[in-house]
């Protein structure tokens, strides 16, 4: 009679430790290529390459408004919940026409324009109520007897 034992074989984890640790790091992979495909992106304009390609005229633009001391002045009247759009000397008596673009850095929906409609003291008011609170960047664009002005300034809603 045969009397042998045989021990039971003494298998190693190792191999499925690095099977599951694979199996682990596409499940990764696969959730982040998930989310990122899922994320909203904006880019800073929808027409980007558009307003590269007259990114010079923009130059010539703002160049002409240091010249000639056409800036603009936007300050924020928090307590009055108003935007004061200031016009200097420079634009006395001409008839001036444009428009005010506000633009949100961080969510591109909430961009739009108004259209200048200066008072006597060449100023207009916007309320900001409406406004989400955050930082905007108010950009305003006139033109004078032909030629293009432009500034833009930083404003935070609190």
């Amino acid at each position: 009679m045969n009397t042998t034992q045989t021990s039971p074989s003494k298998t190693s984890w190792w191999p499925k430790f690095i099977i599951l640790g694979y199996i682990l790091f596409i499940a990764y992979i696969g959730n982040f290529v998930r989310m990122a495909m899922s994320s909203d992106v904006d880019l800073v304009s929808k027409d980007y390459y558009k307003q590269e390609i007259a990114y010079q005229q923009h130059i010539n633009t703002v160049t002409n408004t240091k010249a000639n001391n056409a800036e603009i002045q936007v300050t924020l009247a928090e307590a009055a919940g108003q935007l004061v759009i200031a016009f200097p000397e420079f634009y006395q008596g001409r008839k001036v026409n444009g428009k005010v673009s506000f633009f949100r850095p961080s969510d591109a929906k909430l961009d739009f324009e108004t259209t200048l409609n200066l008072n006597e003291a060449r100023q207009q008011f916007l309320p900001v109520d409406k406004l989400e609170r955050g930082l905007w960047k108010v950009r305003v664009n006139s033109e004078v007897n032909g030629k293009n002005y432009f500034t833009e300034q930083t404003i935070t809603l609190k």
